[in-house]
Order: structure tokens, then sequence, then C-alpha cells
């Protein structure tokens, strides 16, 4: 797929994320920003493309969260159990 369409933009990357940018770039032989772009449709594509564990549900928005296990635990529960006497 190719993509003509791109924009210019500045984005604040965390350190570790921006070395490992650069070694990408470098491995690649393609610029910083190409190998960002890369990088970012590669983990689009598999937030897209994956098979959820059984522990695992896909959110309405696309992202992987664990499931909902058990029973849930309420505020009243916690209150309940901190009063109790050792």
């Amino acid at each position: 797929m190719t993509h003509n369409n791109s924009k210019r933009t500045t984005i604040n990357l965390d350190q570790d994320v921006y070395e490992h940018a650069t070694l990408y770039s470098k491995g690649r032989r393609v610029t910083r920003s190409k190998a960002v772009c890369e990088l970012a449709r590669n983990g689009i594509e598999a937030i897209h493309s994956a098979d959820p564990s059984a522990n695992l549900v896909r959110a309405p928005n696309g992202q992987l969260i664990f499931a909902g296990k058990g029973r849930v635990i309420t505020l009243e529960m916690v209150k309940a159990a901190l009063e109790v006497d050792d």
C-alpha cells in the first residue's frame, strides 16, 4: 500500500522510541520519518489483525484490553474488609 498524501508535523518521542526509530531507519536505509511511519503502521495493523488470546477482548476503539473475570469488587466490599478486626 503506497501512501502519497503525507503530512508534515512535529512530534515528541520518548528517548527509547527515538533510538529504536533511528536504529530501524539505519537498518532499513530509510529516513527516520519513513521508519516512524512504518513502525506506526505495523503497530496499527497488529492491533487490527491480532487474534486476541482468551484473556483479551477488543474495546470499541480497537484496543486490546484484559477481559473481566470473576466478580466485581465494590467500594462497600473494600470498606467492609478494612473494618474487620484481626
